[in-house]
């Protein structure tokens, strides 16, 4: 195990954090200590990746925990899936302030809303790659037959309810497919597709309804959420890559205690999107992923060991942010619509188990998250 030292300050042990800020004295002032310690955060955690070389287990087959690749900001949580051949490609979409609201055991609690479908089926049966560099926050991914070969750099923006995927086409034949925007239908739901006047934006709503229009399964408070989808640069939602280009698919989602009204505040967002932002969106991305990891630190010296300890705190990053709707048991991926437990809240271990190694790694905002469920139990 190796100690990590800046200046006068070194230290060395498995569950030992490093408070930024509060180094104190010696020869380095606080400007040079934080850069020593983003030099550092960099050189340690993005030695490690989570990496799949065949795809997960399909999403809405588990009520538990989902064996595929994750990405989220707290608010925003998507889970990249496949059928059997590899095709589409899925991205499914949760929301931390999304629920079904109703108490009673299995009745209510965390559900998902639904997601996008990225089909080109040329690409039916290729083989499947994905790494999830943690450090970045940024997941890449290959997907390849003999003659054909498609990349995608993807994240959940830090900043804001948006999910990017940048596809390019480093095969040599062209690729043609489709988007697909849905809403998984619920117990007492109801959704609605519709694309805009100009057709380049598709939408989707996915309601939890009270009353008679409930059904057999209503809510008790009604909820809404939206979600919308556009390629960048584009007037239609066609897929159409030569070799060696590139398009930007460009995802928001909203719920309606987010907004006032989701629906035109996700196309809104969606369309002012430009080549532009998009760069300042992953600038600031990075920035946030990067002051996260500087905020704690450590050099194990167990490659196998580290890797572990850096993942959970990606998942641990991805999900606890937002403070009024803190993710349940399954974090923000709830993908069924009836998880196990309800995927709510359970004042026990299984709630405060996500918690447990948050202050000791000196991650605070996280800590913050798990107090108003507490709270509003009282």
């Amino acid at each position: 195990m190796k100690a990590v030292g800046f200046g006068r300050l070194a230290v060395t042990g498995l569950f030992v954090a490093f408070a930024v800020g509060q180094a104190r004295g010696g020869t380095d002032s606080q400007a040079a200590y934080l850069k020593k310690m983003e030099a550092e955060s960099q050189r340690i955690v993005s030695k490690y990746k989570a990496v799949m070389d065949a795809p997960g287990q399909p999403a809405p087959s588990s009520r538990n925990v989902i064996g595929c690749p994750i990405l989220g900001n707290g608010s925003l949580g998507v889970v990249i899936s496949t059928g059997q051949q590899a095709w589409p490609l899925q991205f499914w979409t949760c929301k931390s302030s999304f629920s079904k609201l109703r108490h009673d055991h299995r009745k209510g609690g965390p559900r998902p809303f639904g997601g996008l479908d990225l089909n080109i089926p040329a690409l039916k049966g290729s083989t499947w790659h994905t790494e999830q560099d943690v450090y970045s926050g940024i997941t890449a991914g290959k997907f390849a037959t003999n003659f054909l070969s498609l990349s995608i750099r993807t994240y959940v923006a830090a900043t804001e309810d948006l999910l990017i995927v940048e596809l390019t086409n480093d095969g040599k034949e062209p690729l043609t497919g489709t988007l697909g925007m849905w809403a998984m239908p619920g117990r007492g739901t109801r959704e609605k597709i519709s694309t805009n006047e100009a057709g380049s934006v598709v939408s989707a709503v996915k309601e939890y309804l009270s009353g008679a229009e409930g059904g057999t399964h209503p809510a008790e408070i009604p909820t809404l959420a939206a979600s919308a989808v556009r390629v960048i640069g584009q007037k239609d939602l066609s897929i159409a890559l030569k070799p060696g280009k590139m398009a930007t698919i460009a995802l928001a989602l909203k719920s309606n205690y987010d907004e006032k009204d989701p629906p035109a505040a996700v196309q809104k967002l969606v369309l002012d999107l430009d080549g532009k932002k998009v760069k300042d969106l992953e600038q600031k991305h990075r920035e946030w992923w990067k002051t996260y990891w500087t905020s704690s630190l450590i050099d194990i010296g167990d490659a196998a060991l580290e890797k572990d300890y850096f993942l959970y705190y990606y998942q641990a990053g991805s999900s606890l942010r937002d403070k009024v709707f803190p993710p349940g048991l399954f974090g923000l991926w709830t993908t069924h619509d009836d998880p196990n437990w309800c995927g709510d809240y359970h004042l026990n271990f299984d709630f405060q188990s996500q918690y447990w190694a948050i202050y000791k790694a000196n991650y605070i905002r996280q800590a913050e998250c798990f107090h108003q469920p507490v709270l509003d139990f009282m």
